[in-house]
């Protein structure tokens, strides 16, 4: 391994390989950090009592918890230090700090390269990969790190010896709130780019930040990004250095590209359901949480198979106006890609023990695929075609009736919350609802039909 690291050092791109796959950890539970007395620690405890409450108000959280005394303490912790060339253990001394901090690898990059190279050999729970090094192509590598571990990854790197790497938290504004978004490691020749990670409801979010590296790609902190969790898998090398990356890549990937995230109205007034306002509210609250509970499975057989979708019609609407779910909608919309049609989908939702009330029809004119009766409430998946490079067409079943749709091409999707979960909705919502409204001529609908 000395004499692989021997060649490579003339290399620019030595800087950028000897970070390619250390460290990638993901924790599905919340762990507190070991500065107990810290600001951070202390909030950090009500967070993890609050965060999986119907009630949890991510912006009122971060409110409280990034006060001028954290933000001061994180600040302190930049440090300058003159560009001196890096040298192999102070590369391998980052990988320790990044290892005890539960700093785990996100590159797109890398990990689209890494399917190439390995394909299905990746399905397996622990991967003997020697040199798997030589996958990170640019000089700026990406990180993530849980926002409990922050705190402690800063203190380790500014306390390292001989580390001769400029540290540089950076803050963005949330809602006027000044939050923790990113921790740039600075070196010769290249930069480490780690993402804070947040836990909001069932997902994950990571801010933006503006902060610019010689005009390098960032995977993160160009906007704000949303995923879903996942499992993990291990990689070695020839020397038992370890790395933990996706252990479904392609997942991983189909959830990087729709994982802008788009905030709904949050400073509208959230509703109050508890029982002092009469069982009216407390019926109407049962009803959306058990609306929720078979989208958010829905959705997830959905992604499961890798199919984009989005949120549409009343559903979308409530979301953008209320941040939640409307009890007074009949219908719950979601429209695919026509020519994502899986017969196996259909198959696995049809047999499904998890929605045992559903009645799924398949209509080869309509293209709907009716689901599950929620009391009154019905929960539809219809597909959409492209007709030309401006227009799509849809069929929708409302009651006994259908509808036909002429509507524009779908935006970008992109990534929201609703009901704590996360789920796809339309990049441009507005734009979107109000090209639903518009109504088309039965002349033409059926022209399209027949088309």
């Amino acid at each position: 391994m000395r004499r692989f690291l021997s060649n490579l050092y003339k290399k620019r791109s030595f800087y950028i390989i000897m970070m390619g796959f250390y460290m990638f950890q993901w924790n599905l539970y919340i762990y507190h950090i070991k500065l107990d007395d810290s600001p951070l620690s202390v909030s950090l405890n009500e967070y993890e009592k609050s965060i999986h409450l119907d009630h949890f108000n991510f912006v009122s959280f971060l409110t409280e918890l990034f006060s001028p005394e954290l933000t001061d303490i994180i600040s302190n912790y930049s440090t300058k230090y003159p560009s001196i060339n890096v040298t192999s253990s102070t590369i391998f001394h980052l990988n320790n700090i990044l290892a005890k901090n539960n700093v785990y690898l996100l590159d797109v990059g890398v990990l689209i390269q890494l399917k190439k190279e390995l394909g299905n050999s990746l399905e397996t729970d622990t991967l003997v990969l020697a040199d798997f090094l030589k996958y990170s192509e640019q000089s700026l590598v990406s990180y993530g790190i849980n926002l409990q571990d922050t705190i402690n990854f800063l203190e380790d790197l500014k306390s390292a010896e001989n580390l001769n790497c400029q540290i540089m938290p950076v803050f963005s504004e949330f809602f006027a709130q000044k939050i923790l978004a990113s921790i740039y490691v600075k070196c010769a020749l290249l930069t480490l780019h780690v993402v804070v990670i947040y836990q909001r409801g069932n997902f994950l979010w990571m801010p933006k930040d503006e902060f610019e590296v010689d005009g390098l790609l960032k995977f993160f902190g160009d906007k704000p990004r949303a995923f879903n969790k996942f499992e993990s898998m291990e990689i070695i090398d020839r020397e038992f250095q370890t790395a933990k990356i996706p252990k479904n890549i392609d997942k991983f990937l189909f959830d990087y590209k729709h994982s802008e995230f788009v905030e709904c109205s949050l400073t509208k007034p959230f509703k109050n359901y508890s029982n002092d306002r009469g069982s009216k509210y407390q019926f109407d609250r049962n009803k959306e949480i058990s609306i929720s509970q078979k989208l958010v499975y829905v959705k997830s057989v959905l992604e499961s198979f890798l199919k984009d979708y989005s949120i549409s019609g009343f559903i979308l609407n409530g979301w953008l106006n209320d941040c939640e779910i409307n009890p007074s909608m009949k219908q719950v919309d979601l429209v695919l890609n026509g020519f994502d049609f899986d017969p196996q989908m259909l198959k696995h939702l049809s047999h499904d023990k998890k929605l045992p009330f559903s009645q799924i029809n398949f209509d080869n004119q309509t293209l709907n695929i009716e689901m599950s009766k929620l009391g009154d409430i019905s929960l539809s998946l219809s597909f959409s075609y492209e007709y030309n490079k401006t227009h799509r067409w849809l069929h929708r079943n409302v009651g006994t009736h259908i509808i036909k749709k002429f509507v524009r091409n779908f935006e970008p999707i992109c990534s929201a919350e609703l009901m704590s979960a996360k789920i796809l909705i339309p990049c441009d919502p507005v734009k979107y609802l109000n090209h639903q409204k518009v109504n088309t001529t039965k002349s033409f609908i059926k022209k399209l039909v027949e088309n």
